[in-house]
């Protein structure tokens, strides 16, 4: 006779069974992905059918093992919720997070917390007065989370996964327990004309909450690179941490910058971050500024030349037009400040999309990550171009890193979305590309994105709003318009084709990026307009060129001219 505490037994140690095979077979599928490269949304979907089958293994054991009809409806109940709620997932895959279920994980070691080796800088607090200075709020955020970055001995979480953070009411264990950190700096400013007055602390949360360090600094605008390097002193002495030579040399005082160049230059950094024509203009005004009042600050010149390849990169400008205009400040950026990690990943980045210099990009690559090892965008351009020269294995762990070190930041996660997509793990690419929509939809790789999803869903209209952000970048404003009455009258492929000719004609009279109308004609297959305008994007050097070297299923890539030119900037 089976009692009820036998049968509390019978159905606590079938499911303390199942939970631990589920679990290993979670592990083991998860070996599986990294082992041999599959997509990683895979383990999500996976996830999601182990936790319906916990029902199961309830209905089973109560039923004692018999399929009568109640516990065969109650199986079928379950399996179809279970596909509802996986289909749904596959389709709104930002709704929840199965990966977060992972409690164990084999071979995750964090470490102990015996001694403290991470740290958030929060966002700093605004004792300005007025709304009026997020340049210089959002300039010093970055300022000083570099600074600790370049530490290697100390993760430092980047500024856009903190930027959340900023006037919250959480309290420093809630903060560091979702930031996965140990301690986390809070900062407020105030500004007296020329001075600025920094309050820090150093607040830990392990093993218990307890201020570890503060003091306040009042100091020139121009002192203030300075300062993050006096801060990031008194951070290190207090984790205990002892630094190396190396270290020590970073952390010396610089020559002053003079206080208007810092000013602009926070200003430029600040309108880059907009990535529209009207952003770029600004920004490109306040670096001129910043070089006109202190000519031997060097950032500056690393952030024009920032700029300038940003509006080629996206079609903006020709690759004739700016890139002697780029060599010229790029090298004078180096000359001022060679051991700067920005300028240094800016100097790889300015080698590998402009002059297809392999070799030498790499090298100054792993010297900018050695300098900081914390950049995550510098480990996501270090990815990208590990992918372009087909080293895959190398190229994922760097974006792994990334991702580690500021998930929140739309260029890491529109890197991976890419770099998702062009491993074939479309799944995974989706739903980064629909993170980052969310995030910044405005950004010019979401339109590319959502533009490719469109069309290949056969969405012509919602593909139809997409075009028009895409040729948009020509600058000639009536395009928007003529696509309008082109789609009222033709279908979407035919409305592509007439755009791309007229585009074409239009290339004689005014810039078009060639990447542009290559583009149009790839959605069309055109292969002999593709092939031609390939051409003209070598001729160009056109910064989008080398992903085309990365292999696919395409029968492009075995025709003689598109093999020609990938032997030419030296990738096949």
């Amino acid at each position: 006779m089976t009692t009820p505490a036998s049968k509390s037994k019978r159905i606590g140690s079938r499911i303390f069974f199942y939970l631990g095979s589920a679990w290993v077979v979670v592990e083991a599928f998860s070996f599986l992905i990294e082992r041999y490269s599959l997509d990683p949304f895979l383990l999500e979907l996976l996830i999601i059918l182990v936790l319906f089958g916990l029902p199961g293994t309830f209905i089973h054991t109560s039923f004692t093992g018999r399929f009568n009809k109640k516990a065969i409806g109650l199986h079928v109940l379950n399996g179809i919720v279970a596909l509802s709620v996986l289909f749904y997932f596959m389709s709104n895959p930002l709704v929840f997070n199965p990966g977060k279920l992972r409690v164990l994980k084999l071979g995750d070691n964090k470490g102990s917390f015996e001694s403290l080796n991470s740290v958030a800088v929060l966002p700093f607090v605004n004792n300005l007065g007025d709304d009026d200075h997020d340049y210089l709020l959002a300039g010093m955020h970055d300022g000083l989370i570099t600074e600790i970055g370049q530490l290697g001995s100390i993760h430092v979480i980047s500024r856009t996964s903190t930027l959340s953070y900023a006037g919250t009411n959480k309290g420093v264990r809630q903060i560091t327990k979702e930031l996965e950190v140990d301690a986390v700096i809070e900062t407020s400013i105030t500004r007296a004309d020329t001075l600025v007055e920094v309050s820090i602390k150093l607040i830990s949360a392990v093993p218990k909450e307890r201020l570890l360090w503060s003091s306040s600094f009042s100091t020139s605008m121009g002192q203030l690179p300075n300062l993050y390097k006096e801060v990031t002193k008194n951070v290190a002495l207090e984790l205990n941490k002892v630094l190396s030579p190396e270290e020590l040399e970073k952390l010396q005082p610089k020559r002053p910058i003079v206080p208007g160049a810092y000013e602009a230059h926070l200003r430029g950094r600040y309108y880059t971050g907009y990535l529209t024509p009207e952003g770029f203009e600004l920004a490109k005004s306040q670096f001129e500024k910043a070089i006109a009042i202190d000519s031997m600050f060097g950032l500056p010149y690393g952030g024009l030349a920032g700029v300038l390849g940003s509006r080629r990169q996206m079609g903006y400008v020709s690759g004739a037009e700016v890139n002697p205009v780029i060599d010229r400040l790029v090298e004078k950026a180096f000359e001022l400040d060679s051991l700067s990690a920005e300028l240094l990943a800016g100097f790889a980045a300015h080698l590998t999309w402009t002059k297809f210099d392999w070799e030498e990009a790499e090298r100054y690559f792993l010297r900018s990550i050695e300098m900081n090892p914390n950049d995550a965008i510098t480990r996501a351009y270090y990815a990208h171009y590990l992918m372009i020269r087909d080293r895959w294995k190398e190229a994922w762990n760097q974006m792994e890193i990334g991702i580690e070190l500021d998930p929140k930041n739309p260029w890491v996660v529109a890197f991976s979305s890419a770099m998702y997509f062009f491993d074939g793990k479309m799944l995974s690419a989706s739903k980064n590309a629909e993170l980052l929509i969310r995030m910044a939809p405005d950004h010019p790789m979401a339109n590319e994105m959502l533009l490719g999803k469109y069309v290949a869903l056969g969405k012509h209209d919602l593909a139809v709003e997409e075009l028009k952000k895409f040729v948009g970048r020509t600058g000639d404003e009536k395009l928007g318009s003529m696509i309008d009455e082109l789609y009222k009258k033709d279908d979407f492929a035919g409305t592509v084709r007439k755009l791309a000719i007229h585009i074409e004609s239009l290339s004689n009279e005014i810039f078009v990026s060639p990447r542009i109308i290559y583009g149009l004609f790839e959605i069309i297959k055109d292969r002999e307009k593709q092939l031609f305008w390939m051409e003209k994007m070598f001729e160009v050097s056109d910064p989008n060129l080398p992903y085309y070297a990365i292999r696919n299923s395409d029968p492009i890539q075995d025709d003689p001219t598109y093999r020609m030119i990938m032997r030419e900037i030296g990738l096949w």
